[in-house]
């Protein structure tokens, strides 16, 4: 499977070493094949970002398979917004995996709980 990593901090004082190592052993353990990552260095509360607004235009080119998070805030602060990036990447068949909290669009039970979570 083919995978795009999204890294994200708010401040230069933070690093994105461990979210980027992480992710990386995630996808190695897996088999995944990592053809792209993506960092931004802003507030999370930024609907737009440099970065995720690049990763949101490959996924409309389906240049990868899923999408590759280390936690679930890195990706969307808001509940609303999380789920609006996710719903957008199933139109083009990209699923949505989260490292550190168990979330994987891939498999039925993935989706099954992030409906759950999204109706919430």
């Amino acid at each position: 499977m083919k995978i795009a990593i999204y890294t994200r901090i708010s401040k230069d004082e933070q690093t994105l070493d461990t979210q980027i190592q992480e992710c990386r052993e995630f996808c190695k353990n897996r088999g995944y094949e990592i053809v792209r990552e993506f960092s931004d260095v802003i507030s999370g509360t930024k609907e737009s970002r440099p970065q995720l607004d690049l990763l949101m235009k490959a996924s409309f080119k389906k240049e990868f398979d899923a999408v590759v998070v280390w936690k679930l805030d890195r990706l969307g602060r808001t509940l609303k917004h999380l789920v609006s990036i996710v719903n957008q990447w199933a139109v083009y068949g990209i699923d949505f995996i989260c490292v550190t909290q168990s979330f994987d669009t891939h498999t039925p039970n993935g989706k099954l709980l992030f409906h759950l979570f999204a109706a919430i």
